[in-house]
């Protein structure tokens, strides 16, 4: 393989493609998935030569990046090769492998081979087989799904949860998935809480998914042994599901649970809490966890949240077993945090964790990634 990268000096040489559908930095859906990639593409702009190939793009008018509307043109993979790139970052329903450059993907979430067999309960299944059998993962989808993946040269995932998932389901080889955390970029000093009644929080845009059920369960658990604590959830279609006030009542949590509505500024939610929860059933990362540590609020998550990589537990939060007993072991995690005689230790420790993840360490991480694979080719 031919590789256009001066072994004295890696860096210099690598040139980036990136090739998007459309992502716009200022779009609040899929909060975490297009922070992650923002920041991600920024530090590429930092220390490498990149240019952006999209159909929809505002980032040009964040980063000096040269952005080519894929309309314009007719790319190929010869296209690539004769502009010389090391890399082509492809996250587009198109696919360009070639032996002149290395092509990798950058996930944010699960596979849809994880979601089939590991997040769906059986009432889901159930209903699924009943009203929407063309959408089941049958072997054939499965090969296709595992064969799409083993096309790049490599994939960097945001955690080991989502590793484990491209290396176990996608039959990915373990050293082709990298590991490369979220990051923040802004770091305030913390404030501590001032409610008289303990909070927890919870962000809950897909509210199953994120485990908002378990969260409810749980607090109705809780309520039978605790009576002075209050729980904020962050779900902007609570108004336009009535059926949420019946099942407060029927849970006894009619004066307990207050639902907000989308949140322009999260810092705000964060001050006005004590603890995060994070129970999601599916959630390879996490940011609303790295958020909340970093404005000093401890967090209890999930087995199943990427983000448990970065938790030491009742050291600097909390993670509580989603695999057998969920809403049990959350209730009593609850208890655990309610109980707690040093939580501003534990907050100042969260706090401390997070600021570990800035982008000068995300730039760095990436930089490892990106040559270690051109440095592996140069010496075949």
């Amino acid at each position: 393989m031919s590789l256009k990268c001066a072994n004295i000096n890696f860096m210099k040489n690598i040139k980036i493609a990136i090739l998007l559908d459309g992502l716009n930095h200022g779009d609040n859906t899929g909060r975490g998935a297009t922070s992650y990639a923002v920041n991600f593409i920024e530090n590429l702009t930092k220390n490498f030569q990149v240019d952006l190939y999209c159909k929809s793009s505002d980032l040009d008018k964040f980063f000096d990046i040269n952005v080519i509307k894929l309309e314009d043109i007719n790319v190929t993979s010869s296209f690539f090769e004769d502009k010389g790139y090391s890399f082509v970052w492809d996250w587009t329903e198109s696919f360009f492998k070639s032996d002149e450059y290395k092509t990798f993907f950058l996930r944010h979430s699960h596979s849809k081979i994880y979601r089939e067999f590991v997040v769906r309960t059986p009432f889901e299944m159930f209903f699924k087989k009943i009203f929407s059998r063309s959408r089941l993962m049958n072997k054939e989808r499965i090969e296709e799904v595992q064969e799409e993946f083993n096309d790049y040269n490599f994939l960097i995932a945001n955690s080991s949860i989502a590793k484990r998932d491209f290396v176990n389901y996608c039959k990915m080889p373990f050293e082709n998935v990298d590991v490369l955390y979220p990051c923040l970029k802004e770091f305030k000093p913390y404030k501590k809480a001032e409610n008289k009644t303990f909070t927890f929080g919870m962000s809950a845009t897909t509210f199953a998914l994120k485990g908002g059920y378990t969260f409810l369960e749980a607090l109705h658990k809780l309520n039978k042994t605790h009576k002075d604590f209050k729980a904020k959830i962050i779900y902007p279609n609570h108004k336009k599901t009535p059926f949420f006030k019946i099942l407060l009542f029927l849970l006894g949590l009619q004066n307990k649970v207050e639902f907000l509505d989308f949140q322009p500024d999260m810092s705000d939610f964060y001050t006005s809490i004590d603890c995060l929860v994070c129970p999601s059933r599916e959630e390879t990362f996490g940011l609303v966890i790295l958020e909340a540590m970093a404005s000093g609020r401890p967090v209890i998550a999930s087995s199943r949240c990427g983000a448990v990589d970065i938790i030491a537990h009742n050291a600097n939060s909390w993670i509580f077993d989603y695999e057998t007993k969920p809403v049990k072991n959350l209730s009593e995690t609850m208890k655990e945090v309610l109980a707690c005689n040093n939580l501003d230790e534990i907050s100042e420790f969260a706090y401390l964790t997070a600021k570990n993840f800035n982008m000068e360490r995300h730039s760095e991480d990436l930089k490892k990634i990106l040559t270690s694979h051109l440095k592996q080719e140069s010496l075949v």
